[in-house]
């Protein structure tokens, strides 16, 4: 088996799917979780690259874009402190949180109190 850790970074988890047995589905860790006042979104980069990581309520509509622009390979973290756009604190709910580099996508559901 490739050392696939080694080619997308360290937080990656690999599931069967795909002709080789293994499918790519990395990982976006945030904490606290549920939150009030904000929550923190820890994530790995395999390779520099453009990155794009947005909020989402439950039926897919954009309620924030947090960071839009070129990353580097490595650790990152980026703070939703729970409001939208235009400045309104979102509702207690829960929100997805996705966050696209190139071809991947990755996503985590967090609960705002």
């Amino acid at each position: 088996m490739p050392n696939f850790a080694s080619i997308f970074g360290e937080n990656s988890t690999f599931v069967e799917g795909n002709p080789d047995g293994y499918t790519l589905e990395p990982e976006v860790v945030a904490a606290p979780n549920p939150f009030i006042e904000g929550t923190q979104l820890r994530f790995v980069l395999a390779k520099e690259g453009l990155v794009t990581a947005k909020v989402l309520n439950v039926m897919g509509q954009e309620i924030n874009t947090l960071h839009v622009g070129m990353m580097g390979k490595g650790n990152h973290s980026i703070l939703w402190d729970g409001y939208g756009a235009t400045g309104e604190e979102a509702a207690e709910g829960l929100y997805i949180i996705q966050i696209t580099q190139g071809d991947l996508q990755f996503s985590t559901k967090v609960y705002k109190q």
